[in-house]
C-alpha cells in the first residue's frame, strides 16, 4: 500500500556569508571569512500519494560566524556599541560567533513519475527535489573568540547581534 509520505529526517548545511550594506570602511576592509554552519532535523509531508509538492519545516541550530584579518577584534564600548580595535598583540584567532535556532518553512517539488497498477496511481519519488523556504528565527546567544600570542578569552556579553534572523532561500536535494 502506498500513502503520502511522512519523513523526519536529519539536515546539516555549511554557506558562506557575505554583507550586502557596506557602510563602515574601518569594518570592510578589515572582514575576513565568514561562514554559517546549520545541525537539525527536517519534516516532510508529502500533500498525498500521487502528488509531486511535499510541505516542509523543521528546527534548525545555525551557528554564524564572522572573522577579522590584520589583528583586529570585536569590542564593546561602554556606551554598548561594538566597533573594532586593533590588537597590541599578535591575534591567530578573532571572530564573533551568533548562535541561533531556526525554523523554516517551505514548499518541495520532488522529481519523479506517477505510476498506475490497476486502478491505483501513486507517485514514485526520485531522488532529485527543490524546495523554496522561508525562514525566521531567534538568537540563543553570541560568542566573541579572540587567540594569540599571551591571550585566550572568550566573552559572551550582548555584542549587538541582531536578536532575530528572516530570510528566504532555495535548495537543493540530491540523494
Amino acid at each position: 500500500k502506498h500513502r503520502a509520505t511522512h519523513n523526519l529526517t536529519g539536515y546539516i548545511g555549511y554557506g558562506f556569508m557575505g554583507f550586502t550594506e557596506k557602510t563602515d570602511e574601518q569594518l570592510d576592509d578589515r572582514l575576513g571569512f565568514a561562514n554559517n554552519f546549520e545541525l537539525g532535523l527536517t519534516y516532510t509531508k508529502q500533500f498525498n500519494k500521487d502528488s509531486p509538492w511535499s510541505l516542509k519545516s523543521g528546527m534548525i541550530f545555525s551557528w554564524r560566524t564572522t572573522r577579522l584579518d590584520d589583528d583586529y577584534k570585536f569590542v564593546r564600548g561602554t556606551d554598548g556599541n561594538t566597533t573594532i580595535t586593533h590588537s597590541a598583540m599578535s591575534l591567530d584567532k578573532s571572530k564573533l560567533r551568533g548562535s541561533y535556532l531556526i525554523v523554516p518553512l517551505g514548499l518541495q517539488y520532488t522529481f519523479g513519475n506517477k505510476v498506475s497498477i490497476e486502478d491505483f496511481t501513486y507517485y514514485k519519488e526520485k531522488d532529485l527535489a527543490i524546495t523554496a523556504n522561508v525562514y525566521g528565527g531567534v538568537k540563543l546567544s553570541n560568542n566573541n573568540i579572540v587567540k594569540g600570542d599571551d591571550i585566550s578569552q572568550r566573552d559572551k556579553k550582548d555584542y549587538n547581534l541582531n536578536p532575530f534572523v528572516y530570510g528566504a532561500q532555495l535548495t537543493f536535494k540530491i540523494n
